[in-house]
């Protein structure tokens, strides 16, 4: 039930958005939607693997770089995604493309 009170409570802010779309508005977004579960379950070839998730912030704050590993075909691709220190640039072209 509190994980639909989240959602609820995430969609009125949206809603409730009346200004520019802001790397702060993304991160006050993400702390609504994640207080609900910090841990996020992925299953895998190898078994299950948990990982906590920091909410309400952005990588470069939590200092920490993303990759997936993907099957494709006959061979794994493994993709690196925006380097923990240029995230919150990136998030800022995002928003300024949004808006």
């Amino acid at each position: 039930m509190s994980i639909l009170r989240d959602t609820h409570q995430a969609l009125v802010d949206v809603f409730d958005l009346s200004g520019d779309l802001t790397v702060e508005t993304i991160c006050a977004l993400h702390k609504t939607l994640m207080k609900t579960s910090r841990v996020l379950h992925t299953p895998g070839g190898d078994g299950n693997r948990f990982s906590h998730i920091h909410i309400g912030e952005t990588r470069q704050a939590a200092r920490i770089n993303v990759t997936a590993q993907l099957a494709a075909g006959t061979r794994d691709v493994k993709i690196q995604f925006c380097p923990y220190d240029a995230v919150n640039e990136e998030l800022n072209v995002f928003c300024e493309r949004f808006n």
